[in-house]
This record gives structure tokens, C-alpha cells and sequence, in this order.
């Protein structure tokens, strides 16, 4: 078995997958997560504020019964 992990930017903030899609956050508030074991910052999250979460679980909700239908 071979592990692959895709290469990414450290440069480029996480956002987030709500849909089936990559969406722009509702804000510009991001998060930094640190190396714990050299304390550089290894990546930024966007944080999700409650027009995100609405939207996720719109699209989550919506998907439900499809979704529970799969074999």
C-alpha cells in the first residue's frame, strides 16, 4: 500500500467544503495552526460564522435523503 499526500500551500488559507463545493467563508477571520514542534505557523483555517454553518447544514439537510438512500 502506498501513501500519497497531495502537496499543498502553506500560503493558502483552508476554507471551506460545503455542497460538494470550495466556497468563499461568509468572513475574512482566519486561525493560524502552529508545528508544535518547531512553532512556525503551518497553515491558516478560515473560521466559519453562523451564515456557514446555515449553509452547511442547508446543504447537508438537503443532501440527507439521497444520501441515506445510498447502498
Amino acid at each position: 500500500m502506498q501513501l500519497h499526500t497531495p502537496a499543498f500551500s502553506s500560503k493558502t488559507p483552508v476554507g471551506h467544503f460545503i455542497g460538494g463545493e470550495h466556497v468563499v467563508p461568509a468572513d475574512a477571520c482566519k486561525q493560524s495552526v502552529f508545528n508544535p514542534a518547531t512553532g512556525a505557523v503551518a497553515r491558516q483555517l478560515h473560521l466559519g460564522t453562523a451564515a456557514d454553518v446555515d449553509a452547511a447544514v442547508a446543504a447537508a439537510s438537503k443532501a440527507f435523503d439521497g444520501w441515506a438512500d445510498t447502498p
